[in-house]
């Protein structure tokens, strides 16, 4: 839908005037090329946050089945300040990823005003002179702020995209493991009535490293 707005705003602004819809162009590559910029960091914030999820989730899996162990230790103070710390990553990643979310609206914002101004100023001795009209500058700058919507819609909905990307990969990486169990190293042979195990040649090791 975005999309589809953008287009048919610009085909109207060409109609308008292709002279400021140039203008207006100037605007796109430098834009494109801050998006692609914060694509990059975008994602290598997400690929933290869900690192330090995954292990938040973890560690708070494991100290509540283990409390009684904790409690009997007396580790208390320790499992807190060791939750507190991974808990101050996971914060620190989510303010990288907002910090650049921001920055982007921020950009798309900062362009659309600086292209308008760029448009009154070439615009301005035209309508002195009688060359266009006031009524095209107005509706151009309107269609100028209507361009900027979706692309700021956009902007928002690549940063979305960018944490799903960063959630996939995990999952894809999981997907992917090629362990593989060795021929022979375990046989298991059930009986009819369901009893009865044979285990042949069973190995248990930890993976290297």
């Amino acid at each position: 839908g975005d999309l589809v707005t953008l287009t048919l705003v610009l085909v109207t602004m060409v109609a308008l005037s292709p002279r400021l819809s140039i203008v207006t162009m100037i605007a796109v590559p430098p834009l494109v090329g801050f998006v692609l910029l914060a694509r990059i960091f975008l994602r290598s914030a997400y690929r933290k946050i869900r690192t330090w999820v995954a292990r938040l989730n973890a560690y708070v899996a494991e100290s509540v089945s283990g409390v009684a162990l904790i409690q009997v230790f007396a580790r208390e103070h320790l499992s807190k300040a060791e939750f507190s710390e991974i808990n101050i990553i996971h914060r620190d990643a989510n303010y990288d990823s907002i910090r650049w979310d921001s920055t982007l609206w921020a950009v798309v914002e900062a362009l659309g005003t600086v292209t308008v101004a760029g448009i009154l100023w070439l615009a301005a001795p035209k309508i002195v002179d009688g060359t266009e009209t006031f009524g095209v500058l107005v509706a151009f700058v309107e269609y100028v702020k209507k361009f900027f919507i979706p692309i700021r819609d956009l902007s928002a909905k690549f940063t979305i995209m960018q944490s799903a990307m960063a959630s996939a990969e995990r999952i894809f990486d999981l997907l992917d493991d090629d362990d593989v169990v060795p021929d022979g190293a375990a046989e298991i042979e059930a009986t009819s009535a369901g009893v009865g195990l044979q285990f042949d040649d069973v190995h248990f090791s930890y993976r290297q490293g």
